[in-house]
């Protein structure tokens, strides 16, 4: 005959003398299989599963939050070879709107970054934009107007939010009990 472990509900054996899930003793614990009357699925667990998303995308936003502030306060400006643009076409709406890709050189290696970015005169591949870097890896870098504090900011204390409430166990999916 099937049981279930009476806290969370789990199926168990006969032999089983502590639920694997929950922890609790099954000495009186195992309740015999629901009657017809009963609902045929086992009672959820009492326990709240965190959401494990949420909390990787919190530790990625936060991760990189922090290093744009990083890169604006440590970071070395050097200028970059504009390589390639693109004119973004979004209607009338940013007619001034480009991608933009760069190379730039540190202790003679060369760096490559890419930046979405508004011109208001226009961009042409024979100009040179700022861009910063950290020092110790140049592989991480932006646009000298895309490495703002504030801007930052606000995804940080975001995403430090949604971790805390996700460890919590505060936040929860759409149809989760």
């Amino acid at each position: 005959m099937t049981k279930y472990c009476r806290h969370c509900g789990i199926q168990i054996t006969q032999e089983m003398r502590f639920c694997f899930s929950c922890g609790a003793s099954l000495d009186s614990a195992a309740a015999p299989q629901p009657s017809a009357y009963q609902s045929s699925t086992p009672s959820t667990p009492s326990k709240r599963k965190v959401p494990v998303l949420i909390i990787l995308v919190s530790v990625l936003m936060i991760f990189l939050s922090v290093g744009n502030i990083a890169l604006s306060i440590v970071g070395n400006t050097t200028s970059a070879q504009i390589i390639n643009v693109r004119q973004n076409t979004r209607g009338d709406r940013m007619p001034n709107s480009y991608t933009v890709k760069y190379a730039f050189f540190v202790n003679g290696e060369r760096y490559t970054g890419e930046t979405t970015q508004t011109f208001e005169y226009g961009i042409r591949s024979d100009q040179r934009i700022n861009v910063r870097y950290m020092p110790s890896w140049p592989n991480f870098n932006a646009a000298v107007g895309n490495t703002r504090i504030a801007g930052t900011l606000i995804p940080g204390v975001i995403a430090i939010l949604l971790l805390v409430l996700g460890i919590k166990g505060k936040i929860r999916f759409v149809g989760q009990r």
